[in-house]
């Protein structure tokens, strides 16, 4: 055997060493992948959460909003319904006052003029009533026989409707055109005694 230089003894055990330096850095690449591809999974994970939790937060907001103009439309649209209430009361104290006071009247009229107004400025408008009877704007109170009028029309307004940003505040009350009835005719038996 020849005897081995320290040269030739220390190659094989620096290979070992750049093995196992090489492994374990594989190893750690390994670990540090896998750890990377989690970390990815985790953010995908919490970022949907994100997502999920900002639109449930917006639509809380968008709800609340609507809610909260609902409420307010709401009460707006019940006490304009009232000043509605006070023009109609005016508008048959005019007329009473026509009659009786025709020169005391020009006061009221001012001010059933500036309520008129002041419902038109917040978007309140008279249902038309002129014409043929409509169920979402009208709502008839009494079907009147008539062969003046063609069926369906409007007869008579018994109480004014309005409408606020195109929605009905109340509908109009009216009498409503029918085709008169036919009297039951009488049996020829009883026509001959």
């Amino acid at each position: 055997m020849k005897p081995t230089s320290g040269k030739d003894a220390a190659s094989p055990t620096r290979a070992d060493a750049s093995q196992a330096t090489d492994e374990a850095l594989q190893q750690r690449v390994k670990a540090l992948e896998e750890e990377r591809d989690r970390l990815k999974s985790e953010l995908a994970d919490n970022r949907d959460r994100y997502l999920r939790a900002r639109a449930d937060y917006d639509n809380l907001v968008r709800r609340t909003q609507k809610e909260s103009l609902d409420s307010v439309r709401a009460a707006k649209g019940s006490l304009l319904l009232r000043f509605t209430a006070v023009v109609e009361s005016l508008d048959r104290a005019i007329k009473d006052l026509d009659r009786s006071h025709p020169d005391s009247s020009r006061g009221v009229k001012l001010v059933a003029d500036d309520l008129r107004r002041l419902l038109k400025d917040e978007g309140v408008k008279e249902i038309e009533t002129a014409g043929a009877f409509n169920y979402r704007y009208h709502q008839a109170v009494e079907n009147v026989e008539t062969n003046e009028h063609p069926e369906g029309a409007i007869v008579e307004v018994v109480q004014r409707g309005y409408l606020i940003h195109g929605e009905v505040l109340r509908p109009a009350l009216v009498k409503v055109a029918a085709a008169p009835r036919k009297p039951p005719s009488r049996p020829e038996s009883a026509a001959l005694t």
